[in-house]
């Protein structure tokens, strides 16, 4: 047998070899979609359109469970209607259409305050709360001027290392169903140099009242990562000195 029918042969080996992996892939893929149709998830589906901001508690009679392939279901497909308790549509929800996770959105509380913090407000100038970057939903870190101590015993100390801005003037982090800012109280004609802190401690609540009364707050923004030492403190002494 020569040289050249070897070769031939190998050939004709490795493209029967070649033809049946892809047979065999060809077969599993086949089963997995078929797997995947007949297989079923129940979901939710809607009967009627659900308008935006209609909440989860008024989805009675707007709502039915089906089963449905599971390859037909989208990824975040609501199969729980309890995963929305108070939440509400963001958006028009047509009739027919697979309720999803995504389409709702928390509520936000009366108050636009998370339950468990404060709002305090405070009056900070433009070069002390670094004006051109602050916005609702900035980290930052306060900082007290004390005004009442003169000469040598004068400094700043870290008020707060890590707090967050909720509002800066007419411009809120609260947010309605929608995603848009929501209008809790008279925001027209807020001064933009009044900043609202999220604040969990009633001591530093009244601490932040009592430094802006008698002294100077000044902001730093906060870096991803930054941590700000508490309770440090810089005075006159502290900084270096000229010949």
């Amino acid at each position: 047998m020569g040289r050249r029918t070897l070769l031939l042969l190998a050939s004709i080996l490795v493209a029967a070899a070649g033809t049946a992996l892809i047979w065999l892939y060809v077969q599993n893929a086949d089963e997995r979609a078929q797997q995947a149709w007949q297989e079923r998830v129940t979901v939710w589906r809607a009967t009627a359109p659900i308008e935006a901001g209609v909440s989860a508690d008024q989805l009675a009679g707007l709502v039915e469970q089906v089963r449905i392939p599971r390859a037909d279901a989208p990824p975040d497909a609501v199969t729980q209607l309890s995963r929305l308790a108070g939440h509400s549509a963001s958006t028009t929800v047509a009739a027919k259409a697979i309720l999803q996770e995504t389409q709702f959105a928390t509520i936000g509380s009366a108050s636009g305050v998370k339950a468990g913090t404060q709002g305090v407000s405070v009056e900070v100038q433009d070069p002390h709360r670094v004006a051109g970057l602050l916005h609702p939903g900035s980290r930052v870190a306060v900082y007290f001027l004390d005004k009442a101590t003169s000469g040598k015993g004068a400094g700043i100390t870290v008020l707060m290392p890590e707090v967050t801005v909720l509002a800066i003037g007419n411009t809120t982090t609260v947010k309605n169903a929608k995603g848009l800012p929501a209008q809790i109280g008279t925001q027209a004609g807020v001064p933009a140099t009044d900043v609202v802190l999220e604040v969990r401690d009633q001591a530093k609540a009244t601490e932040l009242m009592l430094a802006s009364s008698v002294g100077e707050l000044w902001f730093t923004v906060l870096g991803d990562g930054t941590k700000v030492p508490p309770d440090a403190r810089t005075g006159m002494n502290d900084l270096p000195r000229t010949s």
